[in-house]
């Protein structure tokens, strides 16, 4: 027989034919699969482009006792300002990538464990499957909120709907790609709690209304304590759903998810002081503030919180979310106080303390998104009810809406972000690593701020990488390096100027100065290099905008050759005693410090003047260091003595002159080896360099 050959059209109508016997629910579900590929797609792409650099200064603190576990084989994580279930799931995450290391032959025992965090992982493939399971988990709580969603308003379309919106979401996304939190741990498990009480809103019986919900409930406590707030919609759903003995089942399901707590974090009990210690200092910590994450308590926090919402969606996705409020309190309004019932609570709370990170309320975007996918949705049933009053064939009204409903997406919501993340460029840092190793000459010299956080391991198997700290250079000190070092590549950030550490607001725009005296070859886009107020050494947050340079001289700078030092004793840091001549009295074992100074390779000269008192016959004891290295060591006596030393600079350095004072020293048995009273007075410090 000779085959049939089908037209185009045959093959049009072969397909909606097909489409039409395909159930309206598996079509969702096909839909909602493919969002959360994409999204998780997403998310795996960012990671692999971000490492080995982690996106917080935070991560440690859960990777530091996960890590420990795997050491020690000790479960108590010791630590629980967090609950231990992030911890637990890290730890396991660590276990994988400790075994595909191994494969690698990059570790063999627990030992070789380094732990991992900021400013970059020292073992990138141990981080992988945690980091991937964070990124799962986030995506499984967007699947979790389409099923609520669906259930709640009755609406197969939300099932893929809401998840979509939530993708959108820049705040979801950073905390779900960039760094270990407990904040998406407790996003995830609020949604398995509200995805329970939605499927199984009919069941009863305890072990439907209580024993569950409970112990899911406590699972979304143990990933963070602000987010027990979940069995308030729990008690709800017993409250309007539950048909006898309900408050049996609101006992039963707070004991459980006390149990369900105590399965995630067990060493609240069985440590449990260091457990009262911890969630006492989470009190406080809230309610005293947190330097650069602080609002006014009540109305103000509450605004700041909202507004963070309104910014990561936008002003039109106000209106849609509204829009989805009016919908659901129209259809079911028990399912309106349900649904609302946490994020509001949760907002409010938040609202209520001093320290205001946006994180906290990570939840609250996931529902919002749910709202905002509600009112598209209402909007797209409007149109389709009434073109189809107009239109013979209904696929023709419904496909005409869901044109008009994407249009009005694409518009109004940040759809934008997506194709920004669907090509997101590796880390800059990375891309640096990547044009020195093509366009540097091997052994070439390569200077590297300290306030990048840069992994140079690789490069500095190749290159003379020399790291310094810019932020304590001063830009005179800056240039010296430099020329010390001849014609050497400088990786200049761009620093934020508008922040700063509270005792030093100009730094930034201090070390943007830098860059005036350098002729860029190569700029890679990011962000500047910011500096967190409470953290020290300054880091960078997000990918730095990085420009490879090399120095410009000028007649001035050339003509800036290295000054004599003559130290103002004043300025030393320590314990001592201002005299009226400027001397400083010394008491005690002390370490004084100069301010931090920058030697080129040369022969140096120091003299000091300084007379100590004699004690039972002991007489006080000073020590000279440089460089951490011990230039000499010598006896004071009451009378004022000059003392010169000399010593030898191999490699350029930058560090400070160290005088250490010891209080015990000669024949101990005259005085104990603690004589009272003995002081050293430090009458001059210089500095020179030998010609």
């Amino acid at each position: 027989m000779t085959p049939t050959t089908l037209s185009p059209a045959d093959y049009s109508r072969r397909l909606v034919q097909r489409l039409r016997e395909v159930s309206p629910r598996t079509l969702a579900l096909g839909a909602m699969l493919v969002v959360a590929l994409f999204a998780f797609g997403l998310r795996v792409h960012h990671i692999r482009s971000s490492m080995p650099y982690p996106g917080h200064v935070d991560e440690p603190a859960l990777v530091g006792p996960a890590t420990a576990i795997l050491k020690t084989g000790d479960f108590n994580p010791h630590y629980l300002t967090y609950p231990s279930l992030p911890i637990y799931l890290i730890s396991g995450g660590l276990t994988l990538g400790f075994l595909d290391a191994a494969r690698h032959v990059e570790v063999r025992t627990t030992k070789d464990l380094a732990v991992n965090g900021f400013p970059y992982y020292t073992q990138s493939r141990i981080m992988m499957p945690p980091r991937l399971l964070f990124a799962f988990l986030s995506v499984l709580g967007m699947v979790l909120i389409g099923l609520t969603a669906w259930r709640a308003f009755d609406d197969l379309g939300l099932l893929f709907l809401a998840p979509l919106v939530l993708t959108l979401s820049s705040e979801y996304a950073f905390l779900s790609q960039q760094y270990l939190n407990v904040d998406i741990v407790g996003a995830f498990t609020v949604a398995l709690v509200y995805a329970y009480l939605f499927l199984y809103r009919d069941r009863q019986g305890f072990l439907y209304k209580s024993v569950i919900p409970g112990l899911l409930s406590g699972l979304a406590m143990g990933s963070k304590y602000n987010m027990a707030l979940v069995l308030l919609p729990a008690l709800l759903v017993i409250l309007f759903y539950g048909v006898q003995k309900r408050l049996a089942a609101a006992i039963l399901l707070c004991l459980m998810a006390v149990v369900g707590f105590l399965i995630t974090t067990p060493y609240s009990l069985l440590d449990f002081s260091a457990f009262l210690d911890a969630l006492g200092g989470v009190f406080n910590h809230y309610a005293r503030g947190h330097p650069g994450h602080e609002a006014e308590a009540g109305w103000r926090a509450l605004i700041s919180y909202l507004a963070s919402i309104r910014r990561d969606m936008g002003w039109a996705s106000v209106v849609l979310a509204a829009l989805g409020v009016v919908r659901l309190a129209r259809q079911n309004w028990r399912h309106a106080i349900i649904l609302l019932s946490f994020p509001v609570l949760l907002v409010f709370t938040m609202s209520q303390q001093t320290t205001f990170f946006v994180r906290n309320i990570i939840p609250v975007f996931m529902f919002y998104a749910v709202f905002v996918a509600a009112g598209a949705s209402w909007i797209y049933l409007i149109i389709a009810g009434v073109a189809a009053k107009y239109v013979r064939r209904p696929w023709v009204a419904r496909g005409a809406a869901v044109v008009v409903v994407a249009l009005l997406l694409t518009v109004a919501l940040p759809s934008n972000r997506v194709r920004a993340w669907a090509f997101e460029t590796p880390d800059t840092r990375t891309q640096a690593a990547a044009w020195i190793r093509s366009n540097a000459a091997p052994k070439e010299t390569v200077i590297v701020p300290e306030e990048l956080g840069m992994d140079i391991r690789s490069l500095a198997q190749d290159y003379n990488i020399v790291v310094l700290p810019f932020a304590k250079l001063g830009r005179d000190d800056f240039y010296r390096v430099v020329v010390d070092y001849g014609d050497a590549l400088v990786l200049m950030p761009q620093f934020d100027s508008s922040r700063g550490p509270a005792k030093d607001k100009g730094l930034g725009a201090r070390l943007n100065s830098f860059a005036e005296g350098m002729s860029g070859i190569f700029t890679l886009d990011g962000k500047p290099v910011s500096f967190i107020a409470d953290y020290y050494p300054p880091v960078p947050q997000g990918d730095p905008k990085i420009t490879i340079s090399r120095l410009a001289l000028t007649e001035d700078m050339k003509a800036k050759e290295w000054r004599d030092r003559v130290f103002d004793l004043t300025q030393l840091r320590g314990p001592m005693n201002v005299l009226n001549n400027g001397a400083v009295s010394l008491v005690r074992n002390v370490d004084m410090r100069t301010p931090q100074v920058y030697l080129p390779a040369g022969s140096y000269r120091m003299q000091i003047d300084a007379s100590g008192t004699t004690v039972d016959g002991v007489p006080a004891i000073l020590e000279v260091w440089v460089a951490d290295k011990l230039i000499e060591k010598f006896e004071t006596s009451p009378k004022t003595t000059s003392r010169r030393l000399e010593f030898q600079i191999d490699a350029p350095v930058l560090t400070d002159i160290s005088i250490r004072f010891l209080n015990s020293g000669g024949d101990p048995s005259k005085s104990g080896g603690t004589p009272k009273g003995r002081t050293v007075t430090l009458r001059r410090l210089e500095l020179a360099k030998v010609k």
